[in-house]
C-alpha cells in the first residue's frame, strides 16, 4: 500500500522481529522518545496501537502530524 511502517518496540531484542515483519524503521521506547522520534520522521500519518496503555497512548501523541489520525 505504500506505507512507511515505523514499530514501537520495547527493548533490542524486538526490533528484528519487527523489521523481519516489513517494518522500514524501529524506535526503541527504552531508548528515546516516541513522539520525538515520530516528529524528526516527519511525523505520523496514522498511529495503530495493538497495546492498551495509556502511557504508550500519551507518548505517541506528540508524534503524530499535522493531517494525522489517530
Amino acid at each position: 500500500m505504500g506505507a512507511h511502517v515505523v514499530a514501537i518496540v520495547r527493548g533490542p531484542g524486538k526490533a528484528e522481529l519487527a523489521r523481519s515483519l516489513g517494518a522500514h524503521d524501529v524506535i526503541d521506547s527504552e531508548k528515546e522518545k516516541i513522539g520525538r522520534a515520530l516528529t524528526k520522521m516527519g511525523g505520523a500519518d496514522v498511529i495503530l496501537l495493538t497495546a492498551i496503555s495509556a502511557r504508550l497512548f500519551e507518548q505517541c501523541i506528540p508524534g503524530l502530524g499535522r493531517t494525522g489520525r489517530w
